[in-house]
């Protein structure tokens, strides 16, 4: 059976002449870039012409891609799932910037050398909360992030650090249904950092699957969400960081 191809295409500015990011994927194969937070990312996200940009978990190639588009003069693009890397790279030739868009294939930093630095770093990481036994069909298994769904934001805080350029900063989404309070006292000790947006989102098919263990997590203050007339929200906040001196 072949693979059933999506296309969405994705303004980047918001007047008429904007600037389009046209994608094609698969969503049994590959995180769709139909997520809020990927529109949130790629939407709002400053890039300079000399940035040279690094994206952990690109997906579909939605951030590599704009940001190539927005005027990035290199972009390394990582992700661990093959799929993957095919969908971005197909996505890069189909937006003409395959060029200057590297991909490696592994898990976060893993794939970048000790001597690499970026001037930015973009990700949307996995932050699903995993309760361990649960059977997701893709894209929720590549969401999963340890017990409380910080694993994959303390990796690229604790380590991003060391792979920027002075004056490089982080740009990356994350929900307040994964142990916000962990990630934000990251930021608070080591960066100086910005709320570049904030949205309220309501839960979708992967957290309504996990609704009792959030509900557990909320209990324990590691995962925050809100009621609307009986349906659950999310905020996901998008957040420019800059290591402190």
């Amino acid at each position: 059976m072949q693979p059933k191809r999506h296309t969405m295409r994705i303004p980047l500015g918001k007047g008429n002449d904007a600037q389009t990011l046209v994608l094609e994927y698969d969503p049994l194969a590959v995180y769709a870039p139909t997520a809020y937070s990927s529109v949130l990312l790629v939407r709002n996200i400053d890039v300079q012409p000399d940035d040279v940009a690094l994206d952990l978990g690109t997906g579909s190639g939605v951030y590599a891609v704009g940001i190539a588009l927005r005027g990035a003069r290199r972009v390394v693009a990582v992700d661990i799932h093959e799929s993957a890397l095919e969908t971005a790279q197909h996505n890069a030739e189909l937006n003409d910037v395959s060029a200057r868009i590297q991909f490696r294939r592994g898990s976060m930093f893993d794939p970048i050398g000790d001597d690499e630095k970026f001037s930015l770093i973009v990700s949307n990481p996995p932050c699903l909360p995993d309760p361990g036994d649960i059977d997701l069909m893709i894209p929720g298994t590549i969401m999963l992030s340890g017990p409380d769904g910080a694993h994959h934001a303390t990796v690229l805080l604790e380590q991003g650090p060391a792979h920027l350029l002075p004056e490089g900063r982080i740009v990356f989404v994350y929900p307040s249904t994964s142990n916000p309070r962990k990630i934000f006292g990251l930021l608070d000790q080591h960066y100086k950092y910005d709320i570049l947006a904030e949205i309220d989102i309501p839960f979708y098919l992967h957290f309504l699957e996990l609704w009792d263990y959030l509900r557990d997590l909320k209990a324990q203050d590691i995962s925050e969400f809100h009621e609307k007339a009986g349906v659950p929200y999310r905020t996901y906040w998008l957040i420019e960081a800059r290591p402190k001196p």
